[in-house]
């Protein structure tokens, strides 16, 4: 009988251990069971990281405050430190004759004149322009669009009288040189059967001189430093951007692995 007990009581007990064992840990489907728990965070522990991410953005105003402070403070430093610069800008016209045979060309060459070196020599000798050729060159600017006549010839400097001083020179200076080129045109001859017909005159023919003249009374000239509002706001926008990156990175570090 003792017997008898024993072996049902063995019995019974790797019944139980077959049924809590289950499916064989080293077989396919328990590795995949322990794989797939591996890769997979529990939810509780998902919510606790993005909790945690918030409570470190919470608490992460402080820096994200003192970058703001420190971009508007390094705008405004800007804006005081950049030396004060005008800007002078002079609108020539060029004075296209009738019977032009090329206006594109024309124009081109006008335009090409303004910043050639006989020009800027001549205008860095005009009395208040106090800048040499090079310095010319490189505080002008010359815009036109294309197929147009009108220039818009442009200066900035640290001084407004220099600038004023360079916009108003700039044409008579330009007519100076201008005066010695001569264009060719075409002339309208009429024939002995009453047609009109046009010949283009050849080399030592009809030609006339080539001018500009200045479109409105006199130059525009204002202010061109930076704007203090503008550039301590633009400043307080990237403090605002690096504090919030800052805060985002620290918190992300923080996330346990």
């Amino acid at each position: 009988r003792k017997d008898r007990e024993d072996r049902k009581a063995r019995k019974d007990q790797k019944a139980r251990k077959g049924r809590t064992s289950g499916p064989s840990a080293g077989g396919p489907a328990g590795a995949a069971a322990t794989g797939s728990s591996s890769r997979t965070a529990p939810p509780g522990a998902q919510q606790a990281g993005a909790r945690q991410i918030g409570s470190a953005l919470g608490r992460g105003w402080l820096i994200v405050l003192l970058c703001a402070i420190l971009g508007g403070g390094l705008g405004a430093g800007a804006v005081y430190a950049m030396p004060q610069r005008a800007i002078g800008t002079t609108t020539v016209l060029v004075d296209i004759p009738v019977q032009a045979t090329d206006i594109e060309a024309l124009v081109r060459t006008v335009e090409t004149l303004i910043l050639s070196q006989a020009v800027l020599t001549d205008l860095s000798a005009q009395p208040g322009v106090e800048l040499s050729p090079q310095a010319l060159e490189d505080a002008m600017e010359v815009e036109r669009a294309t197929g147009s006549a009108v220039i818009e010839v442009s200066v900035v400097d640290t001084s407004e009288d220099r600038v004023r001083a360079v916009a108003e020179q700039v044409v008579p200076v330009l007519e100076e040189r201008l005066a010695d080129i001569e264009v060719a045109v075409s002339t309208d001859e009429t024939g002995t059967d009453g047609t009109e017909t046009t010949t283009t005159e050849q080399p030592g023919g009809s030609t006339v001189p080539l001018s500009v003249t200045t479109f409105g009374t006199e130059p525009y000239v204002r202010d061109y430093s930076w704007s203090l509002i503008p550039t301590v706001a633009l400043g307080v926008l990237g403090g605002l951007l690096l504090g919030g990156l800052i805060v985002v990175v620290r918190a992300l570090r923080r996330l346990p692995a």
